[in-house]
C-alpha cells in the first residue's frame, strides 16, 4: 500500500499543470492516514459548528454516519482547538459560510487544522469547505493551504451545473471522466493564486456551464475554471469541490472518489430507501446543528420507523408540508429563522398541517416558541426522546382529508408536446380549486373548433415545435379565433413560446395574438431559480406590487422582446427578468436576460391572454402569481387548495416523462385518493434521489426502454413498481415487485394494497 502511495505521489508531482511549490515531503504521503489499518473503520470527523449549514451539511453527516467503513465524529471549533483532530483520519468541511467557519475555528483552530493536514491527515471540503482552504483574497481570512483564489464576482445563485472530470481524475480516484451534473450553490470559481509552501495541487474537474440568477451584474464566465482540485499539503491529502457532490445520490460516486484519493481506501454506504409503513418526517436542517444535534440527526436517520427528509425553511414555503406526517425542529435551529418560517403567511400552512393531523416535534429553544400543550406540538428534552415520540405516532389514528370539487370551465392541453412534469403543479393547482372544472383535451378538440365551450385554454411547459406540428395551422387558427371571440389563454414556457410572433421558418408559432417575439438563441439555457421584477402594469392587471422582486423557477422558457404590431391587441410587460440565466449546460455564450420581458399580458380582440416565460406554478411559494393571473383572465379569485398527506398514506412517485391525456387524468384522480401521497418525478430526479422516500414508483404509461440502475436499486431494496399498460406495450417483466395493470380500477387496487401477494 505504501509503495502504491509513493508511486501515486510521484506521478501527481510530475503532471504538467500542477500548482506546486514544494515537493520535499510529498513523496512520503501515505495513501492511508496514519493510525489506521486496512480492516479498521476510518475515523472521520464532520465539522458541524456555525458556518456549516443546509442540506449539504446534513448529507455529510448522513453519509459518514451510515457508512460501515467509517466511525463518525461530529466536531465544532472548540473541539478542534482542544486537539480532537489528533484522533481522526479525515476531516469533512461542509458548505455554508467560509468566513464564519474560519471564525469558529479561531487562529488556534486554524493552526491545528493546517498541522493536522501537514502531518498526514485527510481533508474533504465542498463549497465553503473549499473556500476555507484557499489563499486569502478579497479581505477574507482563509487557511492558505491550496494555491488557488476565488475569482472576484457577484453571488451567482444555485442550480445543477455541468462539470467535467479529467482522465487524470479517473486514474487517481475512479471518478468517471467526462460530464457530470452536480449541485452548485454560490461556490468559488477557482483560479491559480500565489504558491503555497509544501503544497502540490492539480485540477480534477472544470465547470462546463455558467449561472448568474441573483443579479444583473455582468460576471466573467465560469466555463473552464476549476470545480474540483486535489493534491498534497505536507504529508496530507486534500480534495475540495466548488460545488456539492454530496447533495444527491447520483453524484455520490464523486464523493467515493474523493475518499479514495484522500485515504487510499474504498468506502461505501447504502442509498436511503423508504420502507413500507414508515412515518414521513421532515427534519429542519439547522444552519449549524452542533455535535449534539448532529448525533440526534443520526438517531432519527437510523430509526427503522422513520423516513427522514432533510428540509430547509424555503421548502416549508414551497409545499413540503403536504407530504409529511411530522416535522422535527431541533434545538440548534435559530429561533429567528423559525419565526421567519411561520410568519406571516406560512403560519396558515403550519396551522393547516397541524389541523389535518400533522405533528411538530421540537426541543430546546425553538420549543419555547410554541405554547404549552399546543395541539399537534410535542416538546421533548432531546433527540433520543424525539425518536421515541415519533415512533409512537404511527399507532395513532389519522384525520380525514376534506376536499372540494366544484365545476368550472378550463381546458388544459395534454397531448404531444406537453411536458407532463411541467403540467403537474399547474393542473393540480386548478384541479383542487373549487373554482375550476378541469378538462384535459387533445389537439383534435382544438382543431375541430370545440374550444368555444371553455372559458380558458391553458398550454403549459413542454416543446413548442411539437405543439405547433400537432396543432397544425388549423389548430393555431382555432386558438386565434378562440381568443379574439372572447376566450382566454394562459401560456407557460412552451405555451408562451407558441403564442409569440412568427420570426423564422424553423420556429413556427401561432402568431397574430401579441406584438412580441422571442429572443433567438441557439443554446439551451437550462434551469434554476431566477429573479423577476413586476412592473406597474403588473400591479394594475395582476394586483402585484410594482417593483416587487420574486425568485421564480426558470426552465428554458422564452426571453420576450418587442415584435411587430397587432392591430386589435393591447399587451403590456407585466414582469421583467432581473437575473441572468446564462447557461448551466455548456460554455456557449448567450445574450443577457435582464431587462427583457418575463411575463406579458393584456387583451386581443374580445379575449385576454397572458404569456409567462418562467414557471411560478412549480413552487407553492410562487403559485400566488399563477392565482393572480387566473383571477385576471377569469375574473374569479383563485385561492389555491392542495391535497394534504394523511398519516399512513402510501408514498407514490409518479414518473412524468411522457404526457398522455389518459395518464394525466388518472394521476389527478389518484391525487384525490386520501390513501395515497403522490409526487411527480422525472427520470433525472430519480437519479437525484427522488426514490429515497417512495413506497411505489408509478408509470402512467408502459415502459419500453428499460429501467435505470437507480430503479433496479430501488426494487432490490424493497421498492415496488406499477406500470399502467392498457395496450400491453410494456417491455418490462412482471414479478414480485413489478405489476403491469390494464385498467384504472386495477391501478387503484394495486397502489392502495399494503402488501402484494
Amino acid at each position: 500500500m505504501k509503495n502504491l502511495a509513493v508511486c501515486l505521489s510521484a506521478l501527481l508531482l510530475s503532471v504538467t499543470g500542477c500548482v506546486s511549490t514544494t515537493q520535499s515531503e510529498s513523496s512520503s504521503v501515505s495513501a492511508q492516514p496514519d493510525g489506521t489499518s486496512g480492516g479498521e473503520p476510518l475515523r472521520v470527523a464532520v465539522f458541524v459548528d456555525k458556518g456549516a449549514r443546509g442540506i449539504g451539511m446534513f448529507r455529510w453527516v448522513q453519509l459518514v454516519g451510515c457508512s460501515p467503513d467509517m466511525r463518525a465524529t461530529y466536531v465544532d471549533g472548540e473541539m478542534i482547538r482542544k486537539g480532537v483532530l489528533d484522533r481522526i483520519d479525515v476531516l469533512i468541511m461542509p458548505g455554508g459560510n467560509a468566513t464564519i467557519e474560519y471564525n469558529m475555528l479561531g487562529e488556534k483552530g486554524v493552526e491545528r487544522l493546517k498541522s493536522f493536514i501537514h502531518k498526514g491527515g485527510g481533508y474533504i471540503g465542498s463549497c465553503a469547505g473549499c473556500y476555507l482552504l484557499m489563499s486569502s483574497a478579497q479581505k477574507h481570512e482563509r487557511c492558505n493551504v491550496i494555491p488557488y483564489i476565488d475569482q472576484k464576482g457577484p453571488y451567482r445563485g444555485g442550480t445543477i451545473l455541468s462539470t467535467s472530470f479529467t482522465e487524470r481524475a479517473e486514474e487517481l480516484t475512479g471518478i468517471k471522466s467526462g460530464i457530470h451534473r452536480v449541485r452548485y450553490h454560490g461556490g468559488p470559481k477557482m483560479i491559480p493564486g500565489k504558491p503555497v509552501k509544501d503544497a502540490s495541487f492539480e485540477v480534477m474537474a472544470t465547470f462546463v456551464g455558467d449561472i448568474n440568477v441573483n443579479t444583473d451584474t455582468p460576471c466573467e464566465s465560469m466555463t473552464g475554471t476549476a470545480s474540483a482540485v486535489a493534491g498534497t499539503y505536507g504529508k496530507g491529502r486534500v480534495f475540495v469541490f466548488a460545488d456539492h457532490p454530496e447533495y444527491y445520490p447520483s453524484t455520490w460516486d464523486i464523493v467515493r472518489g474523493a475518499f479514495k484519493y484522500v485515504t487510499g481506501r474504498e468506502v461505501s454506504w447504502k442509498v436511503p430507501q423508504r420502507k413500507p409503513g414508515q412515518l414521513a418526517v421532515g427534519l429542519m436542517c439547522a444552519p449549524s446543528p452542533g455535535p449534539i444535534d448532529a448525533e440526534a440527526y443520526m438517531a432519527l436517520v437510523r430509526s427503522d420507523a422513520l423516513d427522514i427528509t432533510p428540509i430547509t425553511e424555503d421548502q416549508c414555503a414551497e409545499g413540503i408540508f403536504h407530504h409529511l406526517d411530522a416535522l422535527v425542529i431541533p434545538e440548534s435551529c435559530d429561533t429567528n429563522r423559525i419565526e421567519s418560517i411561520f410568519q406571516p403567511i406560512p403560519v396558515a400552512r403550519r396551522n393547516q398541517f397541524l389541523k389535518r393531523g400533522g405533528t411538530i416535534v421540537t426541543w430546546g429553544k425553538p420549543s419555547k416558541r410554541f405554547r404549552e400543550m399546543q395541539p399537534g406540538v410535542i416538546r421533548v428534552a432531546s433527540g433520543e426522546e424525539a425518536v421515541q415520540a415519533l415512533t409512537n405516532l404511527r399507532d395513532k389514528p389519522s384525520l380525514a382529508n376534506p376536499q372540494r370539487f366544484d365545476p368550472v370551465k378550463v381546458a388544459i392541453y395534454a397531448g404531444p408536446g406537453a411536458g407532463y412534469a411541467a403540467y403537474w403543479n399547474l393542473s393540480q393547482l386548478m384541479t383542487f380549486s373549487p373554482l375550476y372544472d378541469v378538462t384535459f383535451i387533445d389537439s383534435e378538440t382544438i382543431r375541430n373548433g370545440k374550444l368555444s365551450s371553455f372559458d380558458l385554454l391553458v398550454i403549459g411547459g413542454g416543446y413548442s415545435p411539437t405543439l405547433y406540428k400537432t396543432f397544425g395551422e388549423n389548430g393555431c387558427s382555432a386558438i386565434r379565433d378562440f381568443v379574439r371571440n372572447g376566450g382566454n389563454y394562459l401560456g407557460v414556457c412552451a405555451g408562451a413560446f407558441l403564442a409569440l410572433e412568427k420570426i423564422r421558418p424553423d420556429s413556427p408559432r401561432i402568431g397574430g395574438l401579441v406584438p412580441f417575439r422571442e429572443q433567438l438563441e441557439e443554446a439551451y439555457r437550462g434551469w434554476a431559480q431566477t429573479t423577476v421584477r413586476f412592473t406597474d402594469d403588473g400591479f394594475e392587471k395582476l394586483g402585484i406590487l410594482g417593483g416587487t422582486k420574486r425568485h421564480v423557477l426558470y426552465w428554458g422558457g422564452p426571453v420576450i422582446l418587442p415584435g411587430s404590431p397587432v392591430a386589435d391587441a393591447d399587451i403590456k410587460v407585466l414582469a421583467e427578468y432581473r437575473g441572468n440565466m446564462i447557461n448551466t449546460f455548456s460554455g456557449k455564450s448567450i445574450s443577457p436576460m435582464t431587462g427583457h420581458a418575463a411575463i406579458i399580458g393584456g387583451t386581443c380582440g374580445k379575449g385576454k391572454i397572458v404569456l409567462c416565460g418562467p414557471h411560478p406554478e412549480s413552487s407553492e411559494n410562487t403559485q400566488d402569481i399563477i392565482c393572480s393571473i387566473l383571477q385576471y383572465l377569469t375574473g374569479r379569485k383563485a385561492d389555491p387548495e392542495y391535497p394534504d398527506r394523511v398519516k399512513g398514506a402510501i408514498n407514490v412517485a409518479v414518473c412524468v416523462e411522457k404526457s398522455t391525456m389518459q395518464g394525466m387524468e388518472l394521476s389527478m384522480a389518484l391525487s384525490r385518493d386520501a390513501r395515497l401521497d403522490l409526487q411527480p418525478v422525472t427520470w433525472y430526479e430519480v437519479g437525484q434521489g427522488a426514490l429515497e422516500h417512495t413506497d411505489i414508483l408509478f408509470f402512467p404509461y408502459p415502459v419500453t426502454r428499460g429501467y435505470t440502475s437507480y430503479v433496479h436499486a430501488f426494487l432490490k431494496n424493497g421498492g415496488r413498481v406499477v406500470e399502467f399498460d392498457p395496450e400491453k406495450k410494456s417491455t418490462s417483466r412482471p414479478g414480485q415487485n413489478i405489476r403491469l395493470v390494464q385498467t384504472t380500477d386495477e391501478v387503484f387496487r394495486v397502489l392502495t394494497a399494503r402488501e402484494w401477494k
